[in-house]
């Protein structure tokens, strides 16, 4: 199954078309945000 067409700018993580059990995926773009609990957590580390 050839998916390129529905991302030609490459493929990103995000809310989008297409989804497994571990992301959804979008058309290329930005990562999303980390959320909030992580990122506390980064900063305590």
């Amino acid at each position: 199954m050839d998916l390129r067409p529905r991302f030609p700018r490459g493929l990103g993580l995000g809310e989008g078309p297409l989804w497994d059990l571990r992301f959804r995926y979008q058309d290329g773009g930005a990562p999303p945000p980390p959320p909030p609990a992580f990122l506390r957590l980064a900063r305590v580390l």
